[in-house]
């Protein structure tokens, strides 16, 4: 409910358009990992693969959920070998339970949310209308209109996930509980709202929130 109020008083759209993401949440590192007690493997964490970075790692998937202006208005965990389209369907199930969103709403998702089967299931069960950018195109052609528009879209969260998973610590974590790893989240997410709070009132950039953290 705070996070919503926050969201609210920033004036997000969030009932319109929302862009989706994923990132690794990485518990141990590989090395280590034979050595380690394996921290939450009895909630779910397991191995799985960041094609971005070509990153093998063991621990979570982070589902993110940004408005247009890179406001985080959603995220979740699941394990790390499951697929952002398995993930997608629990996200917008959450996220219309809990009145985050409404149908109708569009949202814009890479090139691992692709597929015309996987958009028209979505749009019939939840009247989601999901935008993804094309996997592979005609080099001849080029990269169509949409395409591109939706590259630069994609940048907003790529920058908002940056900041949350780099500047914010989100990326990695020392908690050895749920509760904790829980709670440290959404201090996090709490943290990144109140900064974009500030700049909204000071009528500074949303997303230059490196003064705050430091």
């Amino acid at each position: 409910l705070f996070q919503q109020y926050l969201i609210n008083l920033i004036g997000s759209n969030c009932g319109k358009e929302i862009i989706i993401d994923s990132f690794p949440l990485e518990l141990c590192n590989l090395q280590r990992l034979k050595s380690s007690s394996k921290p939450f493997e009895y909630d779910g964490a397991n191995f799985g693969y960041c094609a971005s970075k070509k990153l093998h790692y063991y621990g979570f998937k982070c589902h993110f959920v940004t408005d247009l202006r890179g406001v985080p208005i959603f995220l979740t965990l699941t394990s790390a070998s499951m697929s952002d389209l398995h993930a997608f369907e629990f996200v917008i199930t959450e996220m219309l339970k809990y009145k985050i969103i409404k149908p109708g709403t569009i949202c814009i998702g890479d090139k691992g949310y692709v597929g015309k089967d996987f958009q028209n299931k979505i749009n019939q069960l939840f009247n989601i209308n999901l935008i993804s950018m094309q996997r592979e195109y005609n080099k001849a052609l080029g990269e169509s209109p949409l395409n591109t528009l939706l590259k630069k879209t994609r940048k907003i969260i790529e920058t908002s996930i940056n900041l949350f998973a780099q500047e914010l610590c989100a990326g990695k974590t020392k908690r050895r509980s749920m509760r904790g790893l829980v709670c440290s989240l959404i201090d996090k997410v709490t943290a990144f709202n109140m900064a974009n709070l500030l700049n909204f009132l000071l009528c500074e950039p949303l997303l230059h929130i490196k003064s705050f953290v430091y």
